[in-house]
């Protein structure tokens, strides 16, 4: 029992090392990356690679990385890019919102990039992005009216785009607030509206959006206990993702 036992801790030890050993490889690829990266969009969506490894283990490092990818954005004189480096810095953050500074920090950045948004004319893909940030930091707090209110807007901003993948996406989202908001009828018309959408579509990522709307059904289905219907859906997602 003492050998099982020690063994067992022997493999866990390597497990360990062999996983610290493969971050720590991926930290060193993406800081090369960022070094080569020739435009101030690349460099942007680099750091926040970088961030998210550092997010849970190393959190002044993850901060210091947001901070210089923000800095970079600015030195830029690009507004596109210093929205979407703060809009990226809430989504970060919105992933670990149990923790209760990262919540907080997703909010400012969220408020911060929706406001500079505002202010602007055109970017209509940055706005969309935006406005489904800002519906996805009020749904942590079941504040579906103005979430609701920021989904619409997403929508009716993709809309008036040709980009069918910010179309069904922008619905998507708010499907997922009007599911959780137990509006779930009007989920269902909302996922099959971006259904409508995918299956005329003729964008490179169509796949992916077929993959997207499939989970949403699923989950619908699954709200309403037709397990049948949720697991048909599941097929269809295995079918896509091929």
């Amino acid at each position: 029992t003492y050998m099982k036992r020690g063994f067992l801790i022997t493999i866990a030890v390597l497990l360990t090392l062999q996983l610290c050993a493969q971050k720590d490889t991926t930290v060193k690829r993406l800081q090369q990356e960022v070094a080569a990266a020739k435009t101030t969009g690349g460099k942007i969506d680099v750091l926040f690679k970088l961030a998210e490894e550092y997010i849970l283990e190393n959190p002044s490092a993850c901060q210091e990385t947001i901070d210089k990818a923000i800095f970079i954005a600015e030195e830029s004189r690009d507004r596109e890019m210093m929205i979407k480096a703060r809009r990226l810095a809430a989504n970060l953050y919105n992933q670990v919102t149990t923790i209760k500074e990262y919540a907080s920090k997703a909010d400012a950045y969220g408020k911060e990039a929706i406001e500079m948004c505002n202010k602007e004319s055109g970017m209509q893909k940055e706005k969309v992005f935006c406005n489904m940030l800002m519906s996805r930091l009020l749904r942590n707090k079941s504040n579906f009216g103005e979430e609701k209110k920021y989904n619409q807007q997403a929508v009716a901003l993709a809309d008036e785009t040709d980009d069918d993948s910010l179309r069904i996406m922008s619905r998507l989202s708010f499907g997922r607030t009007q599911l959780i908001a137990d509006d779930k009828l009007d989920a269902f018309k909302t996922y099959i509206a971006a259904q409508t959408i995918a299956d005329k579509t003729k964008h490179k990522d169509r796949d992916w959006l077929r993959i997207s709307i499939s989970n949403s059904l699923s989950a619908f289905y699954y709200s309403i206990e037709d397990y049948d219907k949720a697991i048909d859906y599941q097929y269809q997602y295995l079918k896509y993702s091929k």
